[in-house]
């Protein structure tokens, strides 16, 4: 009968150590629920399953099962229908709301742009991947670079372009969703590439900031802004706009501010 293999985490790792220890009678429960902050009698159970199976006892129970509180698949296929067509290139912000205001989803940003990413960078099987490139890459181009004698940067790229079009020969697979993962640039792409400034408006609709006087003029749905919270956002190029929430405020420079 083939044998099922465990892989455990670090933490189940160090549990099995302690265990381990306590079941030997190297440890006394007490220390051992001090060292893995459990209780005396959750260790008296850990104990009791480790002899049952040894180190595979311990894995936690809900490993391979999904989370009872996993997105629904229709849901999620849903959402990434509507962002890939009707709301393509919105943001992860903007097209949460979006969905949540007009299509009646019940998503939280970080559920949408988690649902968004195909491999996360963050995740092992990402980072083994880019890792494992960038071991091909420092080994077999290096030895094209030196074999092609390349001494300057044109005939680095020479060599470049021939390498790509043969690594991809060789090891390129046709990806299992053919769809771009690069989104366009957000509308507000100015807003958020600056330095961003939260001021309360004075009663006389006046900003100081940086020892300048912004006076705020009136506004189509809104006369005065005198109290509230304004974002001053300062561009790379030094130029300032002045918002309240996602609404642009026309402002002007007070004289001897």
């Amino acid at each position: 009968m083939k044998q099922e293999t465990f892989t455990l985490s670090q933490k189940e790792l160090q549990r099995v150590t302690v265990i381990s220890h306590c079941v030997q009678g190297n440890l006394t429960c007490a220390r051992a629920a001090e060292l893995l902050d459990l209780s005396p009698r959750h260790v008296k159970r850990l104990k009791s399953r480790y002899r049952q199976g040894s180190a595979a006892a311990l894995a936690h129970v809900s490993r391979g099962r999904p989370s009872p509180r996993r997105t629904p698949q229709a849901v999620r296929r849903r959402a990434l229908e509507l962002a890939r067509s009707r709301y393509a290139g919105f943001n992860d912000h903007h097209l949460q709301e979006k969905l949540v205001e007009k299509e009646g989803f019940s998503l939280s940003r970080e559920t949408l742009r988690r649902l968004l990413t195909f491999i996360s960078a963050q995740s092992p099987q990402a980072k083994g991947r880019i890792e494992r490139l960038w071991g091909v890459l420092q080994d077999r181009l290096s030895s094209e670079l030196r074999m092609a004698q390349a001494c300057d940067l044109d005939s680095a790229n020479r060599v470049l372009a021939r390498f790509v079009a043969d690594y991809n020969r060789r090891f390129a697979r046709t990806p299992r969703d053919a769809s771009s993962a690069w989104r366009s640039a957000p509308e507000n792409l100015e807003r958020i590439c600056c330095f961003t400034h939260e001021r309360i408006v004075s009663n006389d609709n006046v900003v100081q900031w940086d020892g300048r006087r912004l006076q705020i003029h009136p506004q189509p749905r809104r006369f005065s802004f005198a109290g509230a919270k304004v974002q001053i956002c300062q561009a790379l190029n030094g130029r300032v706009s002045l918002y309240y929430r996602d609404t642009r405020l026309e402002h002007s420079n007070l004289a001897g501010g």
